[in-house]
């Protein structure tokens, strides 16, 4: 059976650990994907209007402003944890950094445009270093 992972929001935002994956993701959507997209995919959402895919894409040209950049939240926080999603993005939108949050069972996932992931970074690891000086 998988671990539970951390539920408490100081230990979670101490512990954070943001990490910037090192390509460039593109945020799909396809009517019918086929398997090898399904296959290639980080993640798939299946809606109504069709399944959306995020995939790593290095490939296309970055100024097309259709890229974003995938920070993992490198601590297990448990599906149960209540705040995180909120206090993370509270941090990104006084940056005014649109991010996007997807969860896996381990660790959350942020999307922020490409362009803005070092300021996305540094606003995570200064919202974890202050959590951390006052656990």
């Amino acid at each position: 059976m998988p671990e539970t992972g951390e539920r408490d929001l100081g230990n979670l935002l101490a512990g954070l650990s943001p990490i910037v994956a090192p390509v460039p993701y593109c945020i799909t959507v396809e009517a019918a994907p086929t398997q090898a997209q399904v296959d290639d995919a980080f993640m798939v959402c299946r809606e109504a209007e069709g399944v959306t895919l995020i995939v790593a894409d290095d490939t296309r040209d970055i100024r097309d402003g259709t890229h974003y950049a995938r920070i993992t939240l490198q601590i297990h926080s448990s599906l149960e944890a209540v705040g995180l999603t909120a206090t993370v993005s509270a941090a990104l939108m006084h940056e005014s950094i649109p991010a996007n949050m997807v969860a896996g069972f381990y660790h959350d996932h942020v999307f922020v445009p490409w362009s803005m992931r070092e300021r996305a970074l540094a606003a995570l690891q200064r919202l974890s270093d202050q959590s951390s000086d006052s656990a």
